[in-house]
């Protein structure tokens, strides 16, 4: 209950707050001197009022039961009281006439005070404090056992699990009890009847107290004073290691010894890289380690004197950044294939390709490669990979830079046109579909199908999807194109394979005379037909159409008369240079029009050992020529002389024609060549295909 005069000063505090806010808010007009004089006689009651307030404060802290035991072994004292009402802790004081003091403070009973001499009569002051005072102090006496046994020593041997104490031995007494206490309150003892006595199963990391005494009773007066000894440090515990990923390192912690001063942590990688740490805490962090690394890691505690063995373990570092990165970029499917060697320790990767614009497109994968998709046509990035251990990632890789290129255009067209006296080829390919590209056009070709005479033509790099320039009659070509933007070129297209326009027929002759003549000349490469025209009119009349190499003529004028021959491409220029009449000869008919218009005697021509029909193919082998490089095969369909011939350059001494049409007459030549030379072609051998499988 309030004390009557504290209810008083809290009414005469109300009456004087009440008064105060009439003359802060009243509309009335109070006199100013009235309210200054109000303001410090509330002044003079809140003092009033705090005074009795810590009165009241200091009359209910009090302390009951103070009362203490004394801990002989560690030559301490436990105290215990009653809890005060209004305590937030305790002072607990131990003072003796010579002037030592001993103390310890806490929130709550028991309190251990410390250090206590032997021998000694000490007086016990145990206050109760809170934050506005302290309370009067209770009080009791004790008086610690007497000291009788003196010198006492105690050894422990580095990582050993004993104590070995040693005393001055007294007259009379037959048996010593020998007692250690540890800090976890631990009890150790062995006794002996000489000087000495080992006290066994000690552990590591304890502060010890040790006392020798002559019976039981711990504070008899036979007693010595407590010896403290500390053992050596245990070995470190519940080591954890976690990578800092951004220093390349690890943060290390280990549980902390009550007993050691120091610990020394050495990490060796793999690679005989080391780093080291010394702490005088439980943790040690290691910077700038080797990336890609398995780390053994050894922990050592050091106490005053003795060091602890070691913890051994070990932990990986972050993987190496990805070397060998390569990039295949599809510009069909607009997506990129990327693939690296493998890094240590890794088990994820990042692949990353960003643009010029900022725009990052990324994939993932556990092995070495990986698919980006979704790249921009034209679009140039910077390609990279990175690995991961699953905690943290590596540096990227060196950079690549790559363009998505555009596509070379798949669909090639070729259209032969006669413009005066030369043919033009006009190639035309699809569009890309692909910004801003760009298109090179790429010929290479055999004219008159010689090796010897070979022709190389390309464009410049042009935005239209077509070229046209002149090409020489009676050529074999490969015709191809390429596409580029700002991101690259490019490979080409897949080749357009084709032949010309046949050249006009040469060595035009005939036999007779302007009745009846026999109008000849040579073959021309590449050339299925032949035709004869008369030109005396305004409109040429058509007088032969012929496969063969001759005709024959009636009303015939040499000079009103040409000679062209044709192929599937067109009609070739017309030749009008005739040459007679000369003496009547036979001249071969071929069925073919395949065959160079120049031979050369000083190669043999090739004896055919080995002719096979296997359903649609045939298998053709010869004897090889002296001086021979290559041989040419030309093969003709018998049945249709409209058709150009296969014409076909082989290396070796055989040859295997497939996609032949079932049940047709196919017949084939051969000749040999070489850089400066050919043979004359063998003889016509003929074969009727089988049925298709």
């Amino acid at each position: 209950m309030p004390s009557a005069a504290v209810e008083t000063s809290t009414s005469m505090l109300q009456a004087h707050i009440l008064f105060l806010k009439c003359c802060m808010y009243t509309q009335t007009r109070i006199d100013d001197m009235i309210c200054s004089s109000e303001i410090h006689s509330l002044k003079h009651t809140l003092s009033r009022f705090q005074i009795l307030h810590e009165d009241q404060s200091r009359s209910k802290l009090k302390n009951r039961n103070a009362q203490g035991r004394l801990d002989c072994i560690s030559n301490s004292a436990w105290v215990t009281w009653d809890v005060s009402e209004g305590a937030l802790g305790y002072d607990v004081m131990a003072r003796e006439v010579g002037g030592h003091n001993t103390s310890c403070t806490t929130t709550s009973s028991p309190c251990n005070i410390p250090d206590l001499k032997c021998g000694t009569h000490y007086d016990f002051h145990v206050t109760a404090v809170n934050k506005h005072c302290r309370s009067n102090h209770s009080t009791f006496e004790l008086e610690t056992g007497p000291c009788a046994l003196t010198s006492i020593t105690a050894v422990t041997q580095c990582n050993s699990d004993t104590i070995l104490a040693e005393w001055e031995m007294k007259e009379n007494t037959p048996l010593y009890l020998v007692t250690a206490e540890g800090h976890d309150q631990t009890l150790i003892s062995c006794n002996s009847s000489s000087n000495s006595c080992v006290l066994p199963d000690i552990s590591c990391g304890m502060h010890y107290s040790i006392i020798v005494s002559t019976s039981s009773d711990k504070c008899s007066s036979l007693r010595s004073p407590p010896k403290k000894i500390k053992t050596a440090p245990c070995v470190p515990d519940n080591v954890t290691v976690e990578a800092t990923c951004e220093e390349n390192g690890a943060a290390v912690t280990w549980g902390r010894s009550p007993v050691a001063t120091s610990y020394q942590l050495t990490a060796t990688g793999k690679d005989g890289h080391v780093a080291s740490c010394n702490s005088s805490v439980n943790n040690c962090t290691l910077g700038d380690l080797h990336c890609g690394q398995t780390y053994n890691l050894s922990i050592t505690a050091s106490g005053d004197n003795c060091t602890s063995k070691p913890n051994t373990s070990s932990f990986r570092t972050v993987p190496c950044e990805p070397s060998g990165l390569a990039v295949d970029i599809d510009c069909e499917t607009h997506s990129a294939m990327l693939s690296w060697g493998a890094s240590e320790g890794a088990v994820e990767y990042f692949g990353c390709a960003r643009s010029t614009d900022g725009d990052a497109l990324y994939c993932d994968s556990t092995v070495t490669s990986c698919k980006i998709e979704g790249l921009g046509c034209g679009d140039i990035y910077n390609f990279s990979v990175e690995a991961s251990n699953g905690v943290c990632n590596s540096s990227f890789s060196a950079p690549l830079w790559a363009g998505a290129a555009p596509c070379a255009p798949t669909v090639l067209n070729v259209r032969m046109q006669r413009i005066g006296q030369a043919h033009w080829a006009m190639m035309s390919w699809d569009n890309v579909n692909c910004s801003d590209v760009e298109y090179l056009m790429e010929t290479t070709g055999r004219i008159q199908n010689n090796p010897q005479t070979l022709m190389q033509v390309s464009s410049y790099w042009l935005p239209r999807a077509y070229f046209e320039f002149p090409i020489p009659c009676s050529t074999a070509y490969n015709f191809t194109v390429r596409s580029r933007n700002s991101a690259g070129a490019s490979e080409p297209s897949g080749a357009f394979t084709g032949v010309t326009v046949p050249c006009a027929p040469q060595h035009v002759k005939y036999t007779g005379d302007s009745v009846s003549a026999v109008l000849s000349w040579d073959a021309s490469v590449f050339a299925v037909r032949y035709a004869v025209y008369n030109v005396s009119g305004e409109a040429r009349v058509e007088l032969c159409n012929t496969t063969g190499l001759s005709c024959q003529m009636t009303s015939f004028d040499p000079n009103a008369t040409e000679v062209t021959a044709s192929n599937a491409e067109g009609e070739s220029i017309p030749n009008r240079d005739i040459t007679g009449p000369v003496g009547a000869r036979r001249r071969r008919d071929l069925q073919a029009s395949g065959i160079y218009a120049h031979s050369d005697n000083n190669l043999e021509i090739p004896k055919v050992l080995n002719v096979t029909v296997s359903g649609v193919s045939l298998y053709v082998k010869w004897m090889t020529v002296k001086n021979a490089t290559e041989y040419t095969v030309v093969i003709v369909e018998k049945q249709q002389t409209n058709q150009p011939p296969r014409m076909r350059t082989v290396e070796g001494h055989f040859f295997n024609e497939t996609d032949l049409k079932p049940w047709t007459t196919y017949c084939f030549r051969l000749a040999a060549q070489n850089t400066i030379s050919q043979s004359t072609y063998s003889r016509p051998m003929c074969r009727i295909t089988g049925a298709s499988q």
